[in-house]
């Protein structure tokens, strides 16, 4: 935090770091910052706003001329829609005490976002909302020019072919075209310098799916059984996969990533949010989820059982990052069909979620972790009900609950959960 060490002096900035890291998960509990007000999680994250927000005062000021005039700073954010309630109100809380300084945030998000009702933006807050619309023809044509540029001549036919069927989709149109390549209609491999070529036989022959799942699906379809396997199993990690998570599933697996990014199906990602892993993504969500759903159950419920263990096994308890992929850990649990294990971590995941006053996932996984206690219970001879309710995983799961109304002022729901 050397954007504070100037101002605040070494103690101030390690506290701002703390604080800020105890927020996005670091379990920075023995920390002379935080041990003092663990049991006061809205201290915490008030504190540790207040610290974000002058992070970007200090990165405009630390930037600005020799005049003192600030400089720009521009938070750029992608998918927006994947964000949780509270990840919403940081925001706006950026906005509003960051009035004075010149920081512009660029927000990527699907109409989602606002379909869930989510109040963001603010309806006081200066901002401009830009909805993208299908390409017109012109951009259309544009897009292929640029998409086709190694032909040395682009056929009428095809330009056509791509514009028509996309009706003004771009990832429609590219995806056609890389499906195209896969199946020779377009030749691609002939030499590092060389042009491409149109196998004019083959792109008669060629189907054309009318919807982007099919050409996605006629794309895993062509691919060798290796490429195409491993595809599958990345989609078993999910959307974003770790290579070593790949290798929990199937070690060869792991050997067929080059070919797959070359294939422009999965991307490799710079920043890892864990050091030391090598993580990757799928090239867009609709990928991932026409991938998944090519994958048998047994398959399914085989390799989310060994990504859950790998999860456990990856960051041992007590240390900094041990809750980081509780809730993803849980999920796997689950879609494995381990009840007892995803029980235990969803209640994990809320006590975690709990620390950070994040009250939208502390509920989700409070209610997910009683709904599966209550589907395993029903089985139970009455004898041994008592032995099998679990009253402490109960306990803990109804006390997490019962703190996030008390910060919401839900009175009614907290009594019944206290009752």
């Amino acid at each position: 935090m050397t954007l504070f060490l100037h101002d605040d002096g070494p103690e101030m900035a390690e506290a701002h770091a703390h604080l800020l890291g105890h927020l996005i998960g670091i379990e920075w509990r023995d920390s002379p910052h935080i041990k003092g007000i663990l049991d006061d999680p809205k201290q915490i994250r008030n504190r540790a706003f207040h610290a974000a927000a002058q992070l970007f005062r200090r990165l405009s000021a630390d930037g600005g001329n020799s005049a003192g005039d600030a400089t720009a700073v521009i938070l750029q954010i992608e998918d927006l829609h994947w964000a949780d309630s509270e990840s919403l109100d940081f925001l706006s809380y950026l906005v509003e005490v960051n009035r004075d300084v010149p920081l512009l945030l660029l927000v990527c998000t699907r109409p989602t976002l606002f379909e869930r009702g989510a109040a963001w933006p603010s309806p006081d807050s200066v901002h401009q909302r830009l909805d993208l619309e299908p390409l017109d023809k012109t951009s259309c044509r544009m897009l292929v020019n640029e998409l086709l540029q190694k032909l040395p001549e682009i056929p009428a036919a095809l330009r056509e072919l791509l514009i028509s069927s996309a009706e003004g989709n771009p990832f429609y149109m590219e995806e056609l075209m890389r499906m195209l390549i896969d199946q020779g209609a377009i030749e691609t491999r002939l030499g590092a310098d060389e042009a491409w070529k149109v196998n004019a036989e083959r792109l008669l022959l060629t189907s054309i799916p009318p919807t982007l799942t099919g050409v996605l699906q006629a794309r895993l379809d062509s691919l060798p059984a290796p490429e195409r396997r491993a595809l599958q199993q990345a989609s078993i990690v999910g959307a974003v996969f770790w290579e070593e998570a790949l290798k929990a599933i199937d070690p060869w697996s792991a050997e067929q990533l080059p070919a797959l990014v070359q294939r422009e199906l999965t991307l490799p990602l710079a920043d890892a949010a864990l050091e030391g892993l090598r993580e990757y993504a799928f090239r867009h969500q609709v990928l991932h989820q026409v991938t998944y759903d090519t994958v048998l159950k047994r398959d399914k419920r085989a390799g989310h059982a060994k990504v859950a263990q790998w999860l456990t096994s990856l960051t041992p308890q007590g240390s900094l990052r041990a809750g980081d992929f509780l809730s993803t850990a849980a999920e796997h649990f689950e879609q494995a069909g381990d009840r007892a294990n995803a029980t235990e971590f969803h209640t994990r995941a809320a006590e975690q979620a709990l620390q950070r006053l994040a009250h939208t996932r502390v509920l989700a996984h409070v209610s997910r972790a009683l709904t599966l206690l209550d589907q395993a219970e029903p089985s139970v001879q009455p004898a041994q009900a008592a032995q099998h309710a679990q009253p402490g995983q109960r306990w803990r799961l109804l006390r997490a609950r019962e703190r996030t109304l008390d910060l919401q002022a839900r009175r009614d729901e907290q009594g019944a959960d206290l009752d």
